[in-house]
């Protein structure tokens, strides 16, 4: 890997990924085809402090809980600007998002399920130049998709009228959040996985077209056959967080089970695959319990199961 110089302000070290032909350069949206654009000031704030302290979350580990919190906190006030159709800030970010993923169906996109996926992906991630085997060279910007799982935290805080500031205050707090849910008062932790936890069970229409509520519950009962640590290295290799399936590619190499990285399925493919696999995985750990597998060679939590 070789490494070249900043190419901007707010950019890492952009490496050249030989192997790959992918440049990746500067983490500011506004680069590139981008830089040109004239957004209204109040967007162009939140999107350049976000970009910054997005940057502040590859970089300052010692400090990573807190800034999360404050980067998140920043997402949930930019994300209420998006709620009022007659806002500058509004139409300044749908004119960022038109240029910046190259589609005209924003309007759309922010009356999706998750309409506020678009802003995560616009605030958190990196310009990619990658060249094709002629040589031809295209600048994107690729979003950091392990961050995507903030949005469902901007569609919480909005749904139940959290500002930025009283989403931090209960972060920093742990001061527990109420809501009202069906006429009825409930209670989570103030950690950022209860509160997706708590929006993807309010909203259920993506998972349940692929998978039924018996199905769904199948998938969650299923036994390991081995667990590992969930690292802050697998979570940003995998894309995934607590609560959430995915699928990664691994291999066996000197007897040593590695885990490379992301299969690159998303959504209802993912979905499908463990709606379609569960009767095999289920099988595969009941075979092992009955054929009486040396248990000490099993995960831990799958030894006391076959005792």
């Amino acid at each position: 890997m070789t490494e070249i110089k900043n190419v901007s302000n707010n950019s890492i070290d952009a490496t050249i990924l030989a192997e790959k032909k992918v440049f990746a350069l500067s983490r500011s949206v506004f680069s590139h085809h981008v830089s040109e654009l004239e957004v209204a000031p109040s967007a162009k704030q939140f999107i350049v402090e976000l970009n910054d302290q997005a940057s502040g979350l590859v970089f300052d580990d010692n400090k990573l809980r807190d800034a999360t919190y404050r980067y998140v906190a920043k997402l949930v006030d930019a994300a209420r600007t998006l709620t009022d159709v007659e806002s500058e800030t509004r139409k300044a970010f749908i004119k960022l998002f038109e240029a910046l993923f190259g589609t005209k169906n924003v309007e759309e996109a922010l009356k999706s399920n998750n309409p506020y996926l678009m802003l995560v992906r616009a605030v958190d991630g990196n310009w990619v130049t990658k060249k094709d085997e002629k040589g031809r060279e295209q600048t994107k910007w690729a979003p950091n998709r392990s961050s995507e799982k903030y949005s469902h935290v901007c569609r919480f805080a909005i749904e139940f009228n959290l500002t930025g500031d009283t989403l931090l205050e209960h972060f920093i707090t742990r001061k527990s959040i109420t809501f009202n849910r069906k006429e009825t008062k409930q209670t989570i932790k103030p950690t950022i996985n209860d509160i997706i936890k708590a929006d993807r069970e309010i909203h259920t229409t993506g998972p349940r077209e692929v998978m039924d509520e018996s199905e769904w519950k199948g998938v969650f009962e299923l036994n390991p056959l081995a667990t590992v640590p969930f690292t802050k290295q697998i979570e940003k290799a995998i894309k995934l967080h607590e609560g959430y399936l995915g699928v990664a590619l691994v291999r066996v190499k000197d007897g040593e089970l590695e885990i490379l990285g992301d299969a690159g399925k998303e959504s209802n493919d993912v979905l499908r695959l463990f709606k379609n696999q569960r009767p095999a995985v289920a099988e595969t750990y009941w075979k092992a319990k009955e054929e009486s597998l040396d248990v000490a060679e099993l995960d831990p939590a799958l030894a006391r199961d076959v005792k």
